[in-house]
């Protein structure tokens, strides 16, 4: 075997040093050594720009290094083992022996991985539909079938493909905003520009705006939208997004009817909600997470 760091590997990215994003793979060095019979064992999550200054990847980076290389190298597959031997259509930890996918279409696996499941990052998910390269999640524990990433043509046959949830999200209220002076996309801009991700943008009333971020953003948050001159701002953070991803929900109106009738018999809170065609998320309290995955699940997969 022969270990190679990103840069030795031949990772090339861009100069975003903590979130860098890859450029190309020069593979000369890797196919090299493969000639010679070598296990090639590279470290992921990190490259070097054009300037030969070391970056890292971000969240997913690792993920997101082996999908790269394996489309680069122009396999068959790319096998990622990791602590589940799958991907379940609801989290194993919330309902008890749920039903784990046989495969799995790039578009729903990167609404899932967006809305909080963490099985795969989005990142890496985005960049095998842009190269067609098949994902198999299996388990580094067990010897068990896993679950295939790939696409997958289902013609206008509907299905529910899994539940998935977030509570590392919180609610900023910025209050009287003079809007004669503070505009949204100035805040988008200065969000954009700290490279902090925005879950939701709401204005409800004219001198109010909604913005759900990231828990771990809230201090920065509150200091770029003080620079901006945002004065009033209210913070909750008793909030849990649930998604349900799906085929063409938009063109089953008769699920989301199901949908809103289950969580509202049950007495669930629904805050927001937004609609995709492959995803209908909603926001709820904290402590009614556990119950709302649990109604969906048994309605829809029991």
């Amino acid at each position: 075997a022969v270990s190679l760091m990103g840069w030795q590997a031949g990772f090339l990215t861009d100069d975003n040093y903590s979130n860098a994003k890859i450029l190309d793979i020069d593979t000369k060095r890797i196919v090299s050594e493969l000639e010679q019979k070598k296990v090639v064992v590279i470290a992921g999550f990190q490259g070097m720009n054009e300037i030969n200054d070391i970056t890292t990847l971000g969240r997913g980076g690792s993920d997101t290094s082996a999908v790269a290389v394996a489309s680069k190298l122009g396999a068959d597959v790319c096998q990622i083992y990791t602590d589940v031997d799958g991907i379940y259509v609801a989290d194993p930890r919330i309902i008890k022996n749920p039903k784990k996918l046989d495969y799995i279409g790039y578009n729903e696996m990167i609404e899932l991985a967006s809305a909080g499941a963490e099985v795969l990052h989005n990142r890496s998910v985005l960049m095998a539909k842009k190269f067609n390269m098949t994902i198999e999640v299996l388990s580094s524990l067990k010897n068990t079938k896993g679950t295939f990433v790939k696409e997958v043509n289902k013609v206008e046959n509907f299905s529910i493909t899994g539940i998935t949830k977030n509570n590392n999200l919180i609610k900023v209220i910025c209050l009287n905003i003079n809007r004669n002076k503070i505009k949204i996309f100035q805040i988008i801009n200065a969000f954009t520009e700290n490279n902090i991700e925005v879950d939701v943008v709401t204005s409800p009333k004219k001198n109010e705006l909604i913005l759900v971020i990231d828990k771990k953003n809230k201090k920065i948050v509150g200091e770029i939208l003080g620079e901006i001159g945002v004065l009033e701002i209210e913070y909750r953070e008793d909030l849990a997004k649930i998604t349900v991803v799906g085929d063409s929900l938009k063109s089953h109106p008769e699920i989301l009817s199901k949908l809103y009738s289950i969580l509202e018999s049950n007495n669930i809170d629904i805050d927001m909600t937004v609609l995709s065609e492959l995803s209908f998320s909603f926001f709820t309290k904290n402590y009614q997470m556990k119950n709302s995955i649990e109604l969906l699940y048994n309605n829809f997969f029991n």
